[in-house]
């Protein structure tokens, strides 16, 4: 993450269910993170403009999939 992007909000009741959730230390650390990226990769900087979209599957699956295909061509997944 570049000194000038804006950091990501992990903040609100969506956030909050989910991430309570998940019991293990590691695995939240892991997730809080990986979210992180994600948000910062689509820019935009609170977690419940990920929800704006719920509505359009299909925007949601091409997103997640131009995403998928940055981590590979950074090398950061097989």
């Amino acid at each position: 993450m570049s000194a000038t992007a804006a950091i990501a909000e992990l903040r609100g009741k969506s956030f909050d269910n989910f991430i309570n959730a998940i019991k293990s230390p590691a695995s939240k650390r892991g997730y809080i993170n990986s979210i992180k990226r994600y948000l910062n990769h689509l820019k935009i900087t609170d977690a419940e403009e990920l929800l704006v979209n719920s509505n359009n599957p299909r925007l949601i699956e091409s997103q997640t999939i131009d995403y998928i295909m940055t981590l590979r061509s950074d090398n950061l997944v097989q």
